[in-house]
């Protein structure tokens, strides 16, 4: 009997998270698949006409909660002895805008910090070596986005000292510098960010540019990324509600959900620890092959290039 296929996507109740649920759920499987559609109000995930083979499982999840990640972790450690195969790190919030210190410090808990979390809990769980479909490599992908660059721009830019550190980042505890050097930052002087070194009330830039940060300490990291492949990558700009605050996206949810799902399924001839993107002319042709690579050990993003 052929072994089941995991794959677990964080706020699967709506946008990219509901179309990734969707592309998996909808075409017939190699083996049988068990999808685990998490998000904090499962319940509030639509029903899918899921192909045959496929398990859907909406699952609670508050990926700001160390707690509620132990509890998901465990639950698939018990489920799935031989471990987990896929994790896509979806869930994020977007207060560009809107600033406050609370809202700030939420953002670091739910896009870089709660990545973070589920990719510690996960690494040391998922398959090794990784089922045949999955190139024998099972892999764990974050959903950064090109606001993460380190180049000036209408959203405010980084210190030079920043910059460096950024791209200098090697290890879990550069990453946790970084992110409490923000928070410090966030915390006391929050009208004026800029006099610390970072972009002036963004913090969905500063925490997608701390997710390629964690991405490549993580992957380096043996006792969470060896064995395993962690990417990170952007879907593009997506009419979302997240897409859809600045303003007429020109993808639809399904479309930004290829380049995760390539990245998830796809044989990436062991590269790991990477920035990935795509060229909208290639939606329709979509492989780990036609997606653009921006390597994060030389530039970490398109950040200083």
């Amino acid at each position: 009997m052929a072994e089941t296929m995991s794959i677990v996507i964080t706020g699967a109740n709506r946008g990219i998270g509901l179309a990734l649920v969707q592309h998996f759920a909808t075409k017939p499987p190699a083996v049988p698949l068990a999808i685990y559609a998490c998000a904090r109000n499962p319940s509030g995930i639509p029903a899918i006409q899921a192909a045959q083979g496929v398990t859907i499982h909406p699952t609670p999840l508050d990926v700001s909660s160390s707690k509620s990640i132990k509890e998901l972790s465990s639950k698939l450690q018990s489920t799935h002895s031989s471990g987990v195969d896929v994790v896509v790190n979806n869930a994020g919030v977007n207060y560009t805008g809107s600033h406050s210190i609370e809202k700030g410090k939420f953002a670091v808990a739910v896009n870089s910090d709660g990545m973070m979390e589920m990719t510690r809990a996960f690494g040391p769980l998922m398959r090794r070596p990784g089922l045949n479909e999955l190139g024998g490599q099972s892999r764990i992908v974050n959903l950064s986005s090109n606001a993460c660059s380190m180049k000036p721009g209408p959203f405010g830019s980084y210190s030079p000292q920043l910059k460096e550190a950024f791209a200098n980042a090697k290890t879990i505890q550069d990453y946790e510098s970084l992110r409490d050097a923000y928070v410090k930052a966030i915390e006391t002087d929050r009208d004026n960010e800029e006099a610390d070194g970072w972009p002036k009330h963004n913090s969905y830039k500063v925490t997608k540019a701390l997710v390629n940060v964690l991405t490549r300490v993580t992957a380096a990291d043996p006792q969470i990324g060896k064995g395993i492949l962690i990417e990170s990558c952007c879907p593009g700009w997506v009419n979302t509600d997240m897409g859809g605050m600045m303003g007429p996206a020109p993808k639809t949810p399904e479309q930004g959900a290829m380049v995760p799902a390539a990245l998830a399924t796809s044989d990436l001839k062991g590269v790991s620890g990477e920035y990935w993107t795509l060229p909208s002319r290639l939606l329709a042709k979509i492989g780990a092959d036609k997606i653009r690579q921006r390597p994060l050990t030389t530039n970490f993003a398109p950040a200083l290039e």
